[in-house]
């Protein structure tokens, strides 16, 4: 394989985006979730629900009293799902995985997921920039969180993005969180750090 077919597919997807029109359009922030502090369970699936705006996966997972708690965890829109090439299916009641993320401030058994582990090795990781911010992250930055995460399951299977869509309303009309000229900022420093982390990984 080349150098070239050898950049990691986060390049290929984010300049896909910055030359396909408008970005992808959430509908809810993660203000109730602590992304500062975040938090790891492992838990067996009780469902998965693939439903929009966002799908939601349930664990069984065991506090330090051996009890059992069903954890509600948030993923990715079904849309960043499928990029992955997930399907319905891809998480079945009985397995065993592994997520790292924000929990719910409130301290119910809740979080956004960052980082979920499956039981075939595979590693779902959003989140190299956020949409709940304004600051545009440094191609740097982006380029650290993925080699980071590169160094611990393989480059082979680790793909940036973002944690969520951008400019999300729910009302027509209201202006967005975000405005569009800081989301491209964000998605071409995206794009910038991607190969930066490419040309480390394949040097």
């Amino acid at each position: 394989m080349t150098t070239k077919n050898k950049t990691l597919a986060a390049s290929v997807v984010v300049l896909s985006l910055l030359s396909g029109g408008r970005p992808v359009f959430a509908h809810h922030s993660t203000a109730m979730y602590d992304m500062a502090n975040p938090v790891t369970v492992t838990g067996t699936v009780k469902r998965f629900e693939w439903t929009n705006p966002h799908a939601f996966i349930y664990l069984d997972v065991k506090d330090d009293k051996g009890a059992s708690v069903e954890w509600e965890i948030e993923l990715m829109s079904l849309n960043h799902l499928r990029s992955y090439g997930w399907v319905r299916t891809t998480v079945k009641p009985g397995d065993q995985i592994t997520c790292t993320g924000g929990r719910a401030k409130s301290g119910a058994p809740s979080m956004i997921s960052a980082l979920l582990k499956l039981p075939d090795g595979r590693v779902l990781m959003p989140g190299c920039i956020t949409h709940a911010s304004v600051i545009v992250e440094h191609p740097e930055l982006v380029a650290e969180r993925v080699l980071r995460l590169a160094r611990i399951v393989g480059r082979e299977r680790v793909m940036a993005s973002s944690d969520c869509g951008f400019a999300s309303t729910i009302n027509p009309g209201e202006p967005p969180e975000i405005e569009p000229e800081i989301v491209w900022a964000k998605f071409e420093s995206l794009a910038a750090g991607a190969r930066l982390a490419s040309r480390e990984l394949w040097k």
